[in-house]
């Protein structure tokens, strides 16, 4: 009897433990999906991700400069705010999911799909905006099957 008590006893450790490794996943997944409700990555952050900032070169990856003020739609002053209101550990995935609305709406779906270009453009911008913007992470990593 005792072998399988302790069968038993291990079988239910084993998924106490998947359950509790799968809910502090969700957990994490709630908690910024939650901050990206709050505090959303709209207007600005779009504008530029889509178009980048007036006046610059094609392709141009421009650094936030508090000297140069640029009042027109997507600033990446107003964006830098929006973004600087999100988590550290939730930028991002809000990145990420900004940058995947976007593709989606110009009808590229994936990394794959989105390469060079407008498109690849659009993705650098999201990859490196917290950079662009000063703050950690410096980088979001663009996932391979869908942005």
């Amino acid at each position: 009897m005792k072998p399988i008590t302790i069968t038993l006893f291990l079988l239910l450790a084993l998924a106490a433990s998947a359950a509790a490794f799968t809910s502090e996943e969700d957990a994490s997944e709630s908690t910024c999906t939650r901050e990206m409700r709050r505090h959303p990555l709209d207007k600005y952050c779009r504008s530029f991700v889509k178009q980048g900032r007036r006046g610059g070169s094609q392709g141009e990856i421009m650094m936030v400069d508090d000297e140069d003020d640029d009042d027109g739609e997507g600033a990446p002053e107003e964006c830098c705010n929006q973004l600087r209101r999100v988590k550290e550990e939730c930028r991002c995935p809000a990145v990420r999911r900004m940058t995947r609305e976007i593709m989606q709406q110009e009808g590229k779906g994936s990394v794959e799909e989105c390469r060079g270009g407008r498109c690849g453009e659009m993705m650098m911008r999201g990859m490196f905006l917290p950079a662009i913007c000063g703050m950690e992470p410096r980088t979001c990593r663009m996932r391979q099957r869908t942005i």
